[in-house]
């Protein structure tokens, strides 16, 4: 399973990548809009923050998304 999460704080890409060991993670620091979509286009699940602006045209290029989630917000570590 291929998860990315976008706008992240460095302590949030610590929690993750000590929490969700068994899953492939794309960790970005930057806004959705602001990745290139070639690097996310293989992603199943899509946690963005909620001041992210995600549109079809990102979504349309994502082929295997299943699932999109507002990610953390003021995840307490």
């Amino acid at each position: 399973m291929i998860i990315t999460f976008t706008s992240l704080k460095e302590s949030e890409t610590k929690f993750f990548k000590e929490h969700l060991k068994g899953f492939q993670l794309k960790l970005f620091d930057q806004t959705i809009d602001r990745i290139p979509v070639e690097e996310i286009e293989d992603t199943e699940i899509l946690s963005v923050f909620v001041f992210d602006r995600i549109n079809k045209d990102i979504i349309s290029k994502i082929k295997n998304l299943k699932l999109i989630i507002q990610g953390p917000q003021d995840l307490t570590i």
